[in-house]
């Protein structure tokens, strides 16, 4: 069974305030797009890292090996993955999406990931992370799209905080932004996507509506550590994840 993973690092990140590309913004001495590739290498056969704003400083620092594509407008997450899957290799059984902003989160969970998806019939998988309240440094995580489950508990769909109202937003169970997708639906359905939302933009997270609507189902995988969750989208962000590691 051939796996792949895509890293999605063609983002300026305005809200670091700075024009170096967020990616290489460092975490531990090393950019944080270096931290991820080197950990979804170890657990896939082939990694694809989409580029776009300075791309050619990020692929300056890549490892040896993996692809790039090139995402020539930001459009959205779900349009980075359609141009990623131009370079996953045709026999690729399984396609693991993560985002470069993410440095605390280990080589063991996105290997676990791959697990969890091959213990269900679902085409999709992704992690979340579930707490009390958004107070002191898990108001992090306030930006997070909503995990959105019917009366049953089952999921329906993500819900980005740009489209959510005030009751959805005050859900605890949030998407952490990694996915575990079967290849061949992923190539069947991404084009479905559209920016029928308030940022305009194309989301990979409609697609867990997607596998609802054609598949049954969506499974969202917890992790066990909810640090491994937090994303660096600011410089309060960052000190927020160095400060959570000094204190492990």
């Amino acid at each position: 069974m051939k796996t792949s993973s895509i890293i999605l690092a063609a983002g300026k990140g305005t809200r670091m305030l700075s024009e170096t590309p967020k990616v290489l913004h460092e975490y531990e001495g090393r950019p944080f797009v270096c931290s991820i590739c080197d950990k979804a290498i170890s657990c896939s056969d082939e990694t694809v890292v989409v580029v776009g704003y300075r791309g050619e400083d990020v692929i300056k620092v890549l490892p040896e090996g993996v692809k790039v594509a090139w995402q020539k407008e930001q459009l959205g997450t779900g349009d980075a993955v359609r141009t990623a899957l131009v370079e996953v290799s045709p026999d690729t059984d399984t396609v693991l999406v993560m985002p470069a902003d993410h440095p605390h989160i280990t080589a063991e969970t996105l290997a676990e990931l791959f697990t969890k998806h091959h213990s269900h019939d679902f085409p999709v998988t992704f992690a979340t992370v579930s707490f009390s309240d958004y107070g002191e440094w898990r108001s992090a995580f306030v930006r997070h799209g909503r995990v959105i489950r019917n009366e049953h508990g089952v999921v329906e769909k993500i819900i980005e905080y740009k489209d959510a109202d005030e009751e959805e937003r005050a859900i605890t169970e949030v998407n952490v932004g990694v996915y575990a997708f079967d290849t061949s639906w992923l190539r069947q359905h991404i084009g479905e996507l559209n920016n029928n939302n308030n940022a305009q933009e194309i989301y990979i997270t409609d697609l867990v509506a997607v596998a609802v609507a054609t598949a049954g189902g969506a499974f969202a995988s917890p992790l066990g550590d909810i640090r491994q969750g937090l994303g660096v989208n600011s410089l309060e962000d960052l000190s927020v994840l160095q400060g959570l590691h000094l204190e492990t």
